[in-house]
């Protein structure tokens, strides 16, 4: 599919150092330069920030100017010729350089910034050894009050990056300059330690800092930059799938860095991807295959008797079909080791049940973006979320689950651009939004029926494209029952507001929808989604850059477990198990035949099939059911009662107890392979250590298990697999380990000419055309009452995932917040008579967890939030056996509790 018509860019050609360059138009003389191997010094420029032109090392000589000018703010100009190493630049340089080194301390042998310091290799490469005037050195104290970033304002040169960063790109302003003249340094309001100023740990002043004066605390003294392998990978933790160097040093990670060339991020990490991938260096990591003895003990075992183990355990199990085993894969697995997993699956053990976590977050895409625009993925690019005029952001705190895509809606606040956020909680978006509708849990739908409406009653809906490319408009019509003010009513906001969203959605030249889990998991997430959907087909906001319906994915690689096939309905690719000629096509690319061609079973599904005593035997990978599936007792049930259980993991979770065999498996920076992120983006992963102890790929793992079972497979590295997955799914098959090597590409990718699809349906829908569909709203079946007085929801923070068997394993994440804790406002707080910090016991219908209470200003009276991550009080432990009826995702965004002093 050939991506969006390109649009002409303007270009001049102008003349740096004799050679000819031809560039687009409001191009800088500094990029231009850069763009043909041209080095210009500087210390103030940052690719991620605006020109600040203040260091001035960046100076160069233009024909017919009168004075040197700073290149990072200059504009390329047609027939312009640049000189920049002229004596009198090279002067003014060396000049600069003195000036800086006047009073920046000499003391290269112990920082840690030495062979990775511009001003460093600047005094170097222009000879400065001393300054001539001497030098005249700061007396502050270093700051070392945060736990991952030290800081020596006495090496600071004031270039103002960490300020710029921090305030333009993060949309924060932890740093300011204080004082003037000699006097002045850059430090927090008023000498405050950072994670008292709203600090998000993210590290990005750090990464900006040109000098020695930000650091990396945890990664001081452990390696010098030349002494470090270098390899560029991708995250392993959210779906954006952020590029990052990892650094390693004598078999362990050293520290984590971003390029400024590639990637979806664009040097920019967030807080997990910068400080949390030290988990790879714990002891606790699993180094060898555990065997439960006759004694009942997990013991460790050789990969010979532990896969010969599996096998025994698992041929026992389908002895009486296929249908009695079950699989469960990973979002933080490969393409190439979900779709193994899928096809140990369909094509050894003979069963259809198979799934993985991905689908909390993308089971609602399958329900319906697949039906009424032809793919269950983001329709638009990350880097599209700028360009739209207005953003209309619903169940999604985007800036704590996808921190570094959020940093396309903060550029797009700081442009202007219109921001509206439907969110029962003021989160941080929610902030800063131009209309925030904080509607009351559960009732999004009325909402949006609300919005549908009016836009249809004013004549706001873009006809001209409805009747050309949608079929169902009445039946839609039909289905809005609800005034605007009626649904403002029940949705618990203002009429006006309500209209205002609808009017400047539907009225701007590009809006671009975004949601993710706060949808996605609710009782009727689908039915939210379909009117998602409707929304932007009935004002035409699809197809086109800036617009769209984008779905944002949960763990990295939850699109890519979803296109490998890892769902109990839908063969990779997204070929339905009913479709007869698409399974053909797919068992003639597999060279194996699909056993089971009726759907299979959910997680949920089989976990109550095991207590039903259906399925005999599980096979979980890189998933914790005990901390992370509703009604506890349920799945500790099923955990220990299942005839035989397989966990493959990187640490001994909570789930890994009641195992039978514990095969361990590797990190993100100790295998090869591919992720999908959230925008359809297929990226490479990259090997950077050496498996820990006996550990394995987990490609390599399933491969084994799939040959101890007789299957005969002769992969013999992760580029072996991906090379199938082109022949079975035809939107990979233009892909391939060299194509992706640079920067990844986006599906649909039909050949190798093909450039991949930044923007879906561009040139029309699969069907034909788009379909419309009739909303539906039904009140959430949880509220409060007497007895559970209190609605309590669910989310991500920034500084954890999932149930945290990873980043709770950080050094570099569990000092940045507490453990398991209920954000509550501080007038319940005083209403119940607890402080902040009091051990509380939260109780549902379902179950009760005993966290600490925080009090918080992002949640109204009657409303409690929690964080999903920890261990120690699993929130999800307090919901029960509801599901959405659409996709089988269960309801864990809203429950009825009560709540009183542990």
């Amino acid at each position: 599919m050939a991506p969006l018509p390109e649009t002409e860019v303007k270009t001049i050609t102008l003349t740096i150092d004799d050679q000819e360059v031809t560039v687009p138009a409001g191009t800088t003389v500094l990029e231009a330069a850069r763009s043909v191997g041209i080095d210009i010094p500087t210390l103030c420029h940052d690719p991620r920030l605006e020109p600040f032109g203040a260091c001035r090392l960046c100076l160069v000589e233009v024909e017919g100017g009168r004075a040197p000018m700073p290149s990072c703010a200059l504009k390329a100009g047609e027939a312009m010729v640049v000189k920049t190493r002229t004596e009198r630049i090279m002067r003014l340089r060396k000049f600069v350089i003195e000036l800086l080194l006047s009073n920046h301390p000499l003391d290269c042998p112990v920082c840690e910034a030495a062979g990775d310091c511009r001003l460093q290799d600047y005094a170097y490469e222009y000879g400065v050894a001393v300054s001539p005037w001497g030098w005249t050195p700061h007396e502050y104290p270093t700051r070392d009050d945060h736990p991952n970033i030290a800081r020596d304002p006495n090496r600071c040169i004031l270039c103002g990056r960490c300020v710029r960063i921090c305030r333009d790109v993060m949309g924060i302003g932890c740093w300011g300059f204080r004082s003037r003249g000699y006097d002045t340094i850059i430090d927090t309001p008023y000498n405050m330690p950072l994670q008292a100023v709203d600090c998000v740990s993210c590290g990005q002043c750090v990464s900006a800092c040109p000098v020695g004066a930000l650091n990396m605390k945890r990664s001081r003294f452990a390696a010098r930059n030349w002494q470090t392998e270098k390899t560029i990978t991708t995250c392993g933790y959210c779906a954006v799938g952020c590029e990052m160097e990892v650094q390693t040093f004598r078999g362990k990670v050293v520290r984590v860095k971003a390029p400024f060339s590639q990637g979806v991020n664009e040097g920019n990490l967030c807080v997990k991807g910068r400080f949390g991938i030290d988990y790879v260096n714990s002891d606790e990591r699993l180094t060898a295959p555990l065997v439960r003895g006759e004694d009942g003990l997990l013991k460790p075992a050789d990969w010979e008797t532990a896969l010969a183990r599996v096998a025994e355990g698992l041929k026992k199990a389908k002895a009486g079909g296929g249908k009695a085993v079950g699989v469960i894969a990973s979002t933080r697995c490969t393409n190439e080791e979900n779709y193994l997993l899928q096809k140990l699956a369909r094509t050894v053990l003979g069963t259809a049940n198979i799934d993985s976590g991905a689908r909390l977050n993308q089971a609602a895409a399958l329900a319906t973006l697949r039906p009424m625009l032809g793919y269950p993925a983001m329709t638009n690019s990350i880097a599209d979320l700028d360009k739209a005029d207005v953003l209309l952001v619903v169940g999604s705190n985007t800036t704590e689950e996808h921190p570094v895509l959020a940093l396309r809606i903060v550029k797009a606040l700081r442009e202007g651009k219109t921001l509206i956020v439907v969110d029962p909680r003021c989160t941080a978006l929610a902030k800063r939004a131009s209309i925030h509708l904080p509607v009351k849990p559960g009732t999004d739908g009325a909402l949006l029926k609300g919005m549908l409406r009016h836009i249809v009653d004013t004549g706001l809906a873009d006809k001209d494209f409805v009747a050309q490319s949608t079929e169902g408009y009445d039946e839609l019509v039909s289905s809005l029952d609800l005034t605007p003010e009626a649904a403002a009513g029940i949705a618990g906001v203002e009429a006006a507001d309500l209209k205002s969203a609808a009017e400047a959605y539907a009225q701007a030249a590009a809006a671009g929808i975004v949601y993710s889990a706060g949808v996605t998991q609710q009782a009727k997430g689908a039915a939210i989604v379909r009117a998602l959907v409707d929304l932007a087909l009935l004002t035409g906001n699809i197809g086109r850059l800036g617009t769209g319906v984008n779905s944002l994915s949960g763990g990295a690689n939850a699109q890519g477990a979803c296109d490998m096939g890892c769902l109990p309905d839908f063969l990779p690719g997204f070929r339905a198990l009913d479709d007869t000629d698409g399974v053909k096509a797919v068992e003639a690319a597999m060279g194996a035949k699909v056993a089971d061609k009726k759907s299979g079973k959910t997680v949920d599904e089989m976990l109550q099939a095991v207590a039903a005593g259906e399925i005999k035997g599980l096979y979980v990978v890189g998933e914790n059911l005990s901390t992370s599936q509703p009604d506890r007792d349920a799945v500790v049930s099923a955990l220990q009662g299942v005839e035989f259980l397989v966990v493959q993991d990187l640490f001994f979770s909570e789930t890994a107890r009641y195992a039978d065999v514990v095969l361990p498996a590797c990190t993100i920076v100790e295998r090869d392979g591919t992720f999908t992120n959230t925008e359809r983006r297929v990226q490479r992963i990259r090997g950077a250590l050496e498996p820990r102890g006996d550990a394995r790929p987990d490609w390599m793992i399933t491969r084994d298990v799939a040959n101890a079972l007789g299957a005969g497979w002769s992969y013999a590295s992760a580029e072996d697999v991906f090379a199938e997955i082109g022949k079975v799914i035809p939107e990979y098959a233009g892909f391939s380990y060299e194509r992706l090597e640079e920067q990844g590409l986006q599906w649909p990718c039909l050949s190798s000419e093909d450039a991949g699809t930044p923007v879906l349906y561009a040139e029309g829908f699969p069907g034909g055309k788009a379909v419309l569909a009739p909303v539906e709203y039904q009140e959430p079946s949880e509220t409060a009452s007497g007895e559970f007085p209190f609605l309590l929801t669910t989310g991500i923070e920034r500084e954890h995932f999932g149930t945290g068997v990873r980043t709770r394993q950080a050094t570099g994440l569990t000092g940045l917040v507490g453990g398991g804790r209920l954000e509550m406002s501080a007038a319940d707080v005083a209403k119940l008579g607890l402080a902040d910090g009091d051990t509380i016991k939260v109780t549902s219908r379902y179950g009760s967890i005993e966290p600490l209470v925080v009090v918080g200003d992002s949640v109204p009276e009657g409303l409690v939030f929690m964080p999903q991550h920890y261990a120690e009080a699993p929130a999800a432990w307090l919901f029960g056996g509801e599901a959405d009826a659409v996709t089988g995702v269960p309801a864990m965004k809203l429950v009825a509790v009560r709540i009183e002093k542990a």
